[in-house]
């Protein structure tokens, strides 16, 4: 013999299926503030490329890696880590030279031309002496300089262009 549902599980599921509704319908409208879709990948990355060629190459340095890594948005309607939607990506270079250089000398470097190019020096990690990582930014952009694995003759260069938009200078 089938049973019926009982009329509060069935009402429960049809409050629950409006209120989902309501939500996605509010937030595709963009009334709730929350996002349902990534950012573009391709012209994220594509301003993120555009500031790597507009600052300086540290003397004798390949590209040996690149690649741009969504970060989950902070206003998603979903209530999902780590994945879509994407409010911005990240994009790393990873470069090396045919032999080490001196500790901090890559992060130097950097300091150096970027703050002459009107970057500001923001913070960095730890308490390493020399610095073994900064963060600079120029306007909404941000870019991190590590060494940390210098030692192995490699070190990174990370963009974000816009990842101080929504802040007051």
């Amino acid at each position: 013999m089938k049973r019926e549902p009982r009329p509060r599980i069935v009402l429960a599921l049809a409050v629950a299926v409006a209120v989902v509704a309501a939500a996605v319908g509010a937030a595709a409208d963009g009334v709730a503030g929350c996002r349902l879709r990534s950012v573009d990948r391709a012209s994220y990355v594509a301003e993120n490329e555009a500031i790597f060629r507009r600052i300086p190459g540290f003397p004798g340095a390949r590209l040996s890696n690149s690649y741009s890594t969504g970060e989950t948005a902070i206003d998603t309607c979903l209530p999902i880590a780590n994945g879509e939607p994407y409010g911005n990506f990240t994009t790393t270079h990873v470069y090396k030279t045919a032999r080490p250089h001196r500790r901090g000398a890559i992060v130097r470097y950097y300091r150096k031309r970027l703050l002459a190019r009107g970057w500001r020096w923001v913070a960095r990690s730890g308490f390493d002496r020399p610095p073994l990582d900064s963060v600079f930014r120029r306007r909404a952009a941000s870019l991190y300089v590590s060494e940390a694995h210098q030692g192995r003759g490699a070190w990174i260069v990370t963009v974000d262009h816009a990842a101080y938009a929504h802040v007051r200078r």
